[in-house]
């Protein structure tokens, strides 16, 4: 698709415009109704001194809105509107500038401000969306508002009350807060070394990155993603104009797309931060990236070279300006909200006959204190703003250091009376993963598992080589009789004749959105022959995706192999559509059943729902969520899902 702007074109046309909105006759004479509110505005943060402002001393300008609301990612109409009111451009320029990092970088692409309103919202601008576009006044200060309605309905929708924040370049209107107070002027944190004159200055790769984690490396754009092109003058502030180029290349919006969750407090308050090579970076607001009204996209282009300098470099196509065109993108930064933003943690102690007749009120009691125990601990993580990996590994170190559960001290013993341990752990962010398998040694697996993960460039590691590798990266090592409980000594004892299986997971969602899962396991009590089960398998025992759920499972683990069972409710989500409890019960309840196999999982997706379904007498089990909701459970008539 091609897309044709001409900037100074359409500058001149913008200024043949009737100033005060003379096309009365698309308002029906709708009356002009005062807004209530402060009529003066407070600026500070770095500038030389405060000001406030009085907008009554400026000169008023119109613009006209559709607003709308975002709610669980659907939008709605709430009413079109004539605003009339002072520009946020005219309110800063009553302002001098002092950036805290003027020399060491003197450009202002790395400014944004925040408009803050008399209830403590606040909805972000970047200064690139304020002082370079085209229109410099579509974003304003409202003071009065008429209805833009259909003729016969005339109250269609309602009016506002208060003096408001109007951003009219915007699709979804969440930056529109009502009775601004203050606005303060912030630069970027300086992260990035400035190297002026690199030479050459050439990023092969590009790092996309959330809240300054990285979630993928780039070395080319991926495929299948639309290429637009725009025709413009390209005009420099401090180099003059440039010349008529053609820019060509994919939409940043739909590269970053899948690393965001569109909300309300992501529009009202996200910002993309995009550094180059040599340290040059610019400041843009999520909105103006993924929630414009104008099809002036900002574009990200790929190509081998570009005037010395690439890979990938940023084109604004609504910037009037070039300063936040930036050659040899090294990164782009997502900086999202996280406060009030949804976490849950779910964890299992294992699946099987666990049934009431079986198990005396004192038992009971034990490990619903210690499940609760394991809960607290990794919720703890997850509501101080923690990472869902920091969580998993959390609550599974404590149930892997508990001789309760079939995993660590309480692992159940081998056919030759050893104690043989797995674990796994994957990242939904980036689907990275890491796994160990017949370990003795290890006194946590998990962290094990973990370490291999972030530590080595495999997946799983096994047996003497594991624990090599976990001494080397510093990891607790233990003589093997640390995990030798003799109650379950006996229990092999009882066991030469029958087998037995358990497990235990945790999943979790961060407040980031961020999905990790963990499996730990001392396998099947009587196994032979170095068997290893599910638990460190990635897809069987446990899978992790962002774009899905987050898994751990527990049970007879040939069957959750064959049936990659994790990964099948991951599947059966992304590509039939189904929601995570009904992913988990076809799986479980469905599929394993008719092939004869036994056990559960517990399960977490994107939006904190939760689903533990088991086709056994019991599986322990329980979970904590951001709402306050709780629960800890065991037999099979409690519940398994959320």
């Amino acid at each position: 698709m091609k897309k044709l702007t001409l900037l100074f074109s359409a500058l001149v046309m913008l200024m043949t415009l009737p100033a005060n909105g003379q096309t009365n006759d698309f308002y029906d004479d709708a009356p002009t109704m005062q807004l209530k509110g402060a009529k003066k505005i407070l600026v500070t943060g770095e500038i030389e001194k405060d000001v406030t402002v009085d907008l009554s001393r400026l000169q008023k300008h119109t613009i006209t809105v559709k607003e709308t609301t975002i709610t669980d990612g659907n939008v709605g109409f709430t009413g079109a509107y004539r605003y009339d009111g002072y520009s946020v451009y005219d309110i800063l320029d009553r302002a001098v500038l002092k950036k805290k990092n003027e020399a060491e970088f003197p450009p202002i692409i790395d400014l944004y401000v925040e408009i803050t309103n008399d209830r403590g919202e606040t909805a972000v601008f970047s200064w690139g969306e304020i002082y370079y576009p085209v229109n410099m006044h579509r974003l304003m200060i409202a003071t009065s508002v008429a209805r833009i309605v259909p003729s016969k309905a005339k109250d269609l929708w309602p009016l506002p009350a208060e003096t408001k924040v109007v951003a009219g370049n915007d699709l979804v209107t969440s930056r529109n807060i009502s009775n601004p107070v203050k606005i303060t002027v912030k630069s970027l944190d300086s992260k990035y070394p400035i190297n002026k004159g690199m030479n050459p200055m050439f990023s092969e790769t590009m790092k996309l990155c959330v809240n300054g984690k990285q979630r993928a490396i780039l070395s080319e754009l991926p495929e299948g993603m639309d290429s637009e092109t725009y025709h413009t003058v390209f005009y420099g502030r401090g180099m003059g104009i440039h010349g008529t180029t053609p820019f060509t290349g994919a939409m940043l919006n739909e590269l970053i797309r899948d690393y965001y969750r569109l909300s309300p407090e992501a529009l009202q308050k996200g910002m993309v931060v995009i550094a180059g090579l040599d340290g040059y970076r610019a400041a843009f607001t999520l909105s103006e990236i993924v929630n414009r009204n104008d099809q002036q996209e900002v574009l990200i282009i790929d190509r081998d070279n570009y005037e010395g300098a690439g890979r990938f470099s940023i084109f604004p196509a609504c910037d009037f300006f070039s300063d936040r065109a930036i050659k040899a993108v090294m990164e782009v930064n997502l900086l999202l909200p996280t406060a009030g933003s949804p976490w849950a943690i779910v964890v299992h102690g294992g699946a099987g006959a666990i049934t009431r007749d079986r198990m005396n009120a004192e038992a009971e009691a034990e490990y619903r204190r210690a499940l609760q125990a394991v809960i607290d601990s990794g919720a703890a993580v997850l509501s101080a703003g923690g990472s869902a990996l920091d969580a998993v590994e959390r609550a599974i170190r404590m149930m892997e250091d508990s001789p309760l559960f079939n995993a660590g001290k309480g692992a159940v013993f081998t056919h030759e009376g050893r104690n043989e341990l797995d674990a796994s752990v994957m990242d939904g962010s980036n689907l990275a993963a890491g796994a160990v398998a017949g370990v003795t040694d290890i006194r946590n697996p998990i962290t094990a598992a973990r370490t291999v993960m972030e530590k080595s460039p495999h997946v799983m590691l096994t047996g003497r080589g594991a624990s090599e590798f976990a001494a080397e990266q510093g990891l607790e090592i233990v003589d093997p009789l640390y995990f030798r409980e003799e109650s379950r000594f006996r229990e092999l004892q009882r066991a030469l004749e029958r087998e037995k299986h358990g497990t235990v997971g945790c999943v979790a969602l961060d407040m980031n959105g961020d999905l990790a899962a963990g499996t730990s396991t001392g396998g099947m009590t009587n196994k032979r022959y170095n068997r290893v089960g599910d638990a460190p398998v990635i897809g069987a025992g446990t899978y992790a995706s962002n774009a899905t759920c987050a898994v751990s499972a527990t049970g007879h683990g040939e069957f959750f192999i064959r049936y990659t069972v994790a990964h099948d409710i991951s599947a059966l989500m992304q590509y039939r559509g189904l929601s995570l409890d009904e992913a988990a019960r076809e799986v479980i309840k469905n599929k394993l059943v008719k092939a004869g196999g036994t056990g559960g999982i517990i399960s977490v997706d994107g939006k904190g729902n939760i689903s533990m379904p088991f086709n056994t007498g019991g599986m322990y089990r329980g979970y904590k969520n951001s709402d306050g909701k709780k629960g800890v459970f065991i037999f099979a008539d409690e519940p398994d899902r959320l």
